[in-house]
């Protein structure tokens, strides 16, 4: 299983975290996280897999909610609309993904 993940924080950027033991095996594309920025946790969703990065990490904390909040499918989707309609991908995901 991979050990490190690209995460979307505060819908604008991506970081790369490690993945603890512990949250391995129920991780997947479109899992909300809890993750450190700066002096807070805050939530993030997880956008992929990543190999060994060269700079140090720090781990996700926690998992925000048992279901992920996107698939793949919807992630491609959102891809091809910041591509097409030349925007961020935060953007495109906040347009598809459901209000809460």
């Amino acid at each position: 299983m991979p050990k490190f993940a690209e995460v979307l924080v505060n819908r604008s950027r991506t970081y790369t975290y490690g993945v603890p033991e512990a949250l391995a095996s129920v991780l997947q594309i479109g899992s909300a996280v809890e993750v450190p920025l700066r002096n807070n946790v805050t939530v993030g969703y997880v956008m992929d897999f990543v190999p060994r990065p060269e700079f140090p990490t720090k781990d996700i904390v926690g998992l925000k909610q048992d279901t992920p909040v996107f698939d793949t499918n919807l992630l491609l989707t959102a891809r091809w609309m910041a591509e097409y309609y030349r925007c961020g991908l935060p953007a495109a995901l906040k347009t598809i993904l459901p209000k809460k």
